[in-house]
């Protein structure tokens, strides 16, 4: 037992005693955690900026399908306020 996994140990507060080996392949595990997280994070930034991109044109492209065939007007009309009432 030396004194830097006893330093280790005593530093975590819980009184085990690690050795080098397990400082560097927790020092690895924790990159490759990192690594994953970023992935994942550069993953799903892609797909929303994506998927608002493509919403936004689809939206885009029924407004003015829409205007064109005269199907939206600019607002309600008067006669959806005037029914009968019988």
């Amino acid at each position: 037992m030396n004194d830097r996994s006893v330093q280790a140990g005593c530093f975590l507060g819980i009184g085990y005693n690690f050795s080098e080996a397990f400082w560097v392949g927790y020092t690895a595990l924790f990159g490759i955690a990192v690594e994953t997280g970023v992935v994942i994070v550069i993953y799903l930034h892609e797909s929303t900026i994506h998927v608002l991109i493509l919403v936004t044109v689809f939206f885009a492209v029924i407004k003015e399908r829409a205007l064109r065939r005269g199907k939206l007007g600019s607002g309600p009309s008067h006669a959806d306020f005037t029914e009968s009432r019988t």
